[in-house]
């Protein structure tokens, strides 16, 4: 990484371009990873030559870290699965998590709701938020609104404050089969937003109750 750092480093330093504004923005992009800025009109072949390269070098970062994370991803898979097996909680929200998103592991939408689902059934809040939107969009699973409401009031039962911020919502708007109650609905979504949820928070400051 440090000699990567300097091929980085030196690329920057061989730009003879005066636009400062450029280079900053180039050197930015560069200490973050992020997209490169566009190149100001004006710059020699040389310069845009360089440019280029230094997307390169960037590039190559990006999939050495890629690598680096997918690796350990599964190494994270391979502890977490025996504890999973044997009703580890978090262990089982991991796994839906990875399986969900398609780290360390093949993405697996079935997959990922069966962990979630042994998680939620021994109480898991968070597994239980999981598999209600799964059941609410029909993801991994049939779409089932009713055991998607369900889950949705036992993770809210503690606390889970999307959970909350969802089933308020539902509330205010009266859908997804939750009966119109504005009461209900700024109580849940105001717990919500005491959990500094953000969804929560705009909500309240958009919507009058």
């Amino acid at each position: 990484q440090d000699k990567q750092g300097v091929i980085l480093q030196s690329s920057i330093g061989d730009c003879n371009t005066t636009d400062k504004r450029f280079i900053k923005q180039l050197q930015k992009a560069i200490d973050k990873s992020s997209p490169l800025p566009r190149a100001p009109t004006g710059l020699f072949d040389s310069e845009l030559t360089l440019h280029f390269k230094v997307k390169g070098d960037i590039d190559v970062l990006k999939s050495l870290r890629d690598k680096a994370n997918n690796y350990k991803y599964k190494a994270a898979f391979n502890k977490w699965l025996p504890l999973a097996k044997n009703n580890h909680m978090p262990s089982q929200y991991n796994l839906g998590f990875m399986y969900s998103s398609g780290k360390g592991v093949t993405k697996d939408l079935g997959k990922s709701f069966y962990w979630y689902d042994r998680a939620a059934k021994q109480g898991h809040s968070a597994s239980q938020f999981g598999i209600a939107w799964m059941y609410q969009n029909g993801v991994g699973v049939e779409k089932d609104i009713n055991k998607a409401v369900g889950w949705y009031e036992k993770a809210a039962e503690q606390g889970d404050k999307a959970a909350l911020f969802t089933l308020g919502a539902m509330a205010y708007n009266g859908s997804n089969g939750v009966k119109e109650d504005k009461a209900r609905a700024k109580d849940l979504i105001q717990q919500s937003a005491d959990q500094d949820y953000s969804k929560a928070i705009k909500f309240l400051d958009k919507h009058k109750f």
